[in-house]
């Protein structure tokens, strides 16, 4: 009997490492490797870029409970919902991280409007919103 419960507790225990550990989508989003932005909003709700960080990365790491999202995409809206730019990342299996230069921002918005980033892949095809943000110039 003894033998039995200890069976059975290494099958749960050996199912329970097999499991993957992430069970709802999340997300974090890096500048100059400092946590600006997660899926709680935290630590801030609003991103600004000025030019302390024109050279730099935005770094997403966006992670699906289900793994392996294909097709993935960022893209930058205005405020009027219309697309400003985007950028094709490869497959989350191959490459987490999804890095964008703020440079390129820089030389593609030219106002102080506030803009939104979302993220598109093959499993989120509505779109999921990242954070909103200014360019200070």
């Amino acid at each position: 009997m003894n033998t039995h419960r200890i069976i059975l507790l290494f099958l749960l225990l050996s199912s329970s490492f097999i499991s993957k550990a992430d069970t709802v989508d999340n997300y974090q989003i890096y500048i100059n490797n400092i946590l600006v932005r997660n899926d709680s909003g935290l630590p801030r709700n609003f991103i600004t870029l000025d030019k302390s960080v024109s050279n730099s990365t935005i770094d997403v790491y966006l992670n699906h409970c289900t793994g392996g999202a294909k097709n993935r995409r960022i893209v930058i809206f205005s405020k009027g919902k219309s697309r400003v730019i985007g950028w094709q990342f490869q497959d989350e299996e191959i490459v987490r991280l999804m890095s964008i230069s703020i440079h390129r921002l820089w030389e593609k918005i030219k106002d102080n409007d506030t803009y939104e980033m979302y993220y598109y892949d093959d499993q989120t095809t509505e779109g999921r919103f990242l954070t909103s943000f200014k360019i200070l110039r």
